[in-house]
């Protein structure tokens, strides 16, 4: 693997999922959309196919209620929590090599790391 950056460690992960859940909390609390999916996925994330299509579905109900930019926020914070699941948060999806942690403390559903997010830029 090419980069400067080392692969998460356990704890920075857990720290990361953390991080992640909270901001995916205080996004739904703004708007009143608090559930029991927050509570229990504070205890344990999502563990199942199933479990995942509830999250989808309360996601899209209460797409209505928060503005784009919310919900864009809340399907990448999503997308991350399952990376963490599947061992592959962290990564560049462009070019595979891990993305800073000074990246993910800023954007912590982040995507791309640095680089291939400037070319993508650069692209549009």
């Amino acid at each position: 693997m090419r980069g400067s950056s080392k692969r998460l460690s356990k704890e920075d992960l857990k720290k990361f999922q953390e991080l992640l859940i909270k901001e995916r909390n205080r996004i739904l609390k703004s708007k009143g959309l608090t559930d029991s999916i927050i509570a229990e996925e504070q205890e344990e994330h999502i563990h199942s196919h199933m479990a995942d299509m509830g999250t989808e579905a309360y996601l899209k109900e209460i797409a209505s209620s928060l503005s784009d930019l919310e919900y864009h926020t809340l399907l990448e914070i999503e997308r991350a929590l399952k990376k963490i699941k599947s061992g592959t948060y962290g990564l560049c999806e462009f070019c595979k090599n891990p993305i800073s942690k000074e990246r993910l403390k800023v954007i912590p559903y982040a995507r791309l790391c640095i680089k291939c997010q400037s070319k993508l830029r650069e692209r549009r």
